[in-house]
């Protein structure tokens, strides 16, 4: 058995005696509350009863993968991450481009008098990306449920009591602790009702806010927070405030549902406006809704992409969690931010590899929203950004930073993200729509082909190299410096498929390829003799074989531009994109490099080392591997699948950090768009899900 399997099995062991202390801790506290007999309790671990929400059943939870950790909640306008035990510790809104109101949200329950911390394992409801916890106290049967309804401005914390007994009320009352964010520009008040008693709590981010990730709020936001309860009360304290229901009796088989409401707002809405929306909240009847239009958008894709064609039920729910996630966290206006909770903006790479895993499974829409939405920022900058804003309308927000050289590989997968989605549609009018940005896409790049010889920079993403050992004869750090001194197989390839792709665009829009003219030059080409161009230019620039491990040969990622000398060390998520990306060159060299990079993955720990030597991995670097062994029909894929599916990497919901220690610990980039996406798409391969 490899030791990455032992070790797996260690540590979900190692997690029941901490978890179940937890929730001891807060079942004992409850009981005690409840004042009632062991005989009437049971264990808040086991799996929930079923809960009818009204028509629909609240969906059955899905197992914890791996370690719990925190979870993002949203629908498209607004975003909560909330940690395991139910606390919440970010909130942003309106658009995903947003600042974060609160430092955290923590909820309490008094019963018959003895208020307690409302502690519960929250787990996502099956084929949703709702989340909800339980906990038995006494008598008391509780549900926290956390949801928000497409395009909203809201989110929505549910709890549901149910009273077991069949002889004893208790009295109860919901409170939550909200801790805003403090700092230059952020301020909060308290709200009040048509009573004019104190109710809720405004929160606002002015436009001098800067975001974690770098750049200002575009517009002053605000969020305000209170329950539904029409009689629910607010205190401010020195840095904190205090929202509580009313003490409500619950009768002998009774039931009480309360819900905290969280409304966003960009400019001036009246307070009054936003508590006259919470206080109209049909809180269950929305769930309802959420729940639905959730299963409604996982089952809605053709029979070929079914999940339940995947005949591993932790790889079907690992690709599901994963789905959950990415489809929360596309923003209103179409673009896809990086990760939940730190870079909310819409970084290129990280959307089309995001897309990439949505389209494998059956869903197109994503991708077609994005392209608009790229297409809309390119007319309002001019070129394709490294990033740009994810606000809750097509209003401009400011681009990130562009990395390196922003002419190629973005400009490349922007054109692949068309392919994948035109090849699942065959939407040609919606490419027509978005044509200009489709044609600078590949005219930049060709521009710098012709004038290189067919040799392209490195664009300086070091999401695919993430802090790789040194690489170059010279020193040069593989990163954000590999621009400027090396030539890169990446862009090259890309290059290459994405112009494949641009002749049968051309063709189906009844152009001659062969007779174009570059709108960035004003040359004429014949885009077929350029392809053929570029695919030479990847053999007679990165095929190698004096590598003594890899003695068949394959494609290095880079040449070093002042002697054409090759790298010291590989970085193999380069040598695969050609194959995961689609470039059409010939299938033996294909076999190839995937077989070279396949010699470097580790048997015994399940790890594919970026850099062989060096201690650490990206997230998705298995994804690529799994995904080029299935293309070539390699049999180490199996074994591969195993290590991406059944090892530690995955988080408990089915997503993927953005890179990883030598021994498997992750970095703090959790819930990442990339490398989950990358990761399902290869899992789908792995089961052949297609139309």
């Amino acid at each position: 058995m490899p030791d990455w399997i032992g070790e797996f099995e260690k540590m979900n062991y190692s997690l029941s005696f901490p978890r179940m202390t937890l929730l001891g801790i807060a079942f004992m506290g409850c009981l005690a509350a409840a004042n009632a007999t062991a005989s009437q309790t049971t264990n808040a671990s086991s799996p929930p009863p079923p809960k009818n929400l009204g028509h629909i059943p609240l969906p059955e939870q899905v197992p914890y993968l791996n370690t719990p950790q925190r979870y993002p909640v949203g629908n498209g306008v607004a975003m909560a991450v909330g940690e395991a035990t139910g606390e919440w510790s970010q909130l942003a809104g309106p658009g995903y481009t947003s600042p974060n109101f609160i430092t955290s949200e923590a909820l309490t329950l008094e019963i018959d008098g003895v208020e307690q911390p409302l502690r519960v394992e929250m787990k996502r409801a099956r084929e949703t990306g709702v989340y909800y916890g339980f906990t038995v106290c006494g008598d008391l049967q509780v549900r926290l449920i956390d949801y928000a309804c497409w395009g909203q401005p809201w989110i929505s914390r549910l709890v549901m009591i149910d009273n077991t007994s069949g002889a004893v009320s208790h009295s109860v009352r919901i409170k939550a602790m909200v801790l805003p964010k403090a700092g230059a520009g952020m301020t909060h008040w308290l709200v009040k009702d048509a009573d004019n008693e104190d109710c809720g709590i405004a929160i606002k981010a002015d436009a001098s806010v800067w975001m974690p990730s770098g750049g200002k709020n575009v517009a002053d936001k605000s969020v305000v927070i209170a329950f539904t309860d029409p009689a629910g009360t607010a205190v401010l304290g020195s840095n904190s405030c205090t929202l509580a229901t009313k003490l409500t009796e619950i009768a002998p088989g009774g039931s009480y549902n309360a819900a905290l409401g969280h409304y966003f707002r960009q400019g001036a809405a009246p307070d009054d406006q936003c508590m006259a929306a919470i206080r109209a909240m049909d809180s269950v009847g929305d769930l309802e809704k959420c729940v639905t239009d959730w299963q409604l958008w996982f089952e809605h894709v053709g029979p070929g992409y079914q999940l339940g064609n995947i005949k591993d039920e932790r790889a079907r729910n690992l690709v599901e969690g994963a789905l959950a996630i990415l489809k929360t966290i596309q923003s209103q206006d179409g673009g896809l931010i990086a990760h939940a909770t730190f870079y909310k903006d819409g970084y290129i790479r990280d959307a089309v590899l995001g897309l990439r895993g949505l389209t494998a499974t059956g869903h197109f829409d994503e991708s077609k929203r994005w392209l608009i939405w790229l297409d809309h920022k390119f007319a309002l900058y001019g070129h394709i950004p490294d990033a740009a804003s994810c606000e809750a309308s097509l209003a401009d927000g400011s681009t990130k930073g562009d990395m390196g050289n922003a002419n190629v590989e973005e400009t490349a997968l922007v054109l692949l993200c068309a392919r994948d989605y035109y090849h699942a549609t065959q939407d040609l009018q919606t490419l027509n729509a978005i044509h200009p940005s489709l044609q600078y896409c590949m005219d930049v790049q060709l521009k710098e082909a012709v004038a290189n010889g067919y040799k392209l920079e490195f664009n300086g993403d070091e999401t695919e190299v993430c802090g790789a050992v040194n690489i170059s004869p010279t020193g040069t750090q593989a990163g954000l410096l590999a621009q400027k001194q090396d030539w890169a197989l990446s862009s090259v390839a890309l290059c290459a498929a994405s112009l494949d792709f641009y002749i049968e665009y051309l063709q189906a829009r009844g152009e001659d390829p062969t007779s174009y003219r570059n709108t960035q030059t004003g040359a004429t080409l014949n885009l077929k003799t350029e392809l053929n161009h570029l695919l030479q230019a990847m053999d007679t620039d990165f095929w190698r074989t004096n590598v003594p491990e890899l003695p068949e040969g394959f494609h290095d990622c880079f040449r070093i531009k002042s002697d054409m000398s090759w790298p010291l060390k590989r970085i193999v998520n380069l040598t695969l994109m050609p194959v995961y990306f689609g470039t059409p060159y010939p299938a033996d060299e294909k076999a190839k490099d995937v077989s070279a990079m396949a010699h470097y993955f580790d048997e015994k720990s399940g790890f594919l080392p970026l850099v062989p030597g060096a201690n650490g991995f990206d997230g998705h670097d298995l994804g690529y591997l799994l995904w080029s062994l299935v293309e070539v029909g390699n049999p180490k894929k199996t074994e591969v699948y195993q290590a991406l599916v059944n090892g530690p990497t995955a988080d408990c919901w089915g997503t993927f950090n953005e890179a990883y220690s030598g021994n498997g610990t992750r970095n703090s980039h959790d819930l990442r768009t990339l490398e989950t996406g990358c990761n399902i798409s290869a899992i789908a391969k792995y089961w052949d899900l297609k139309p």
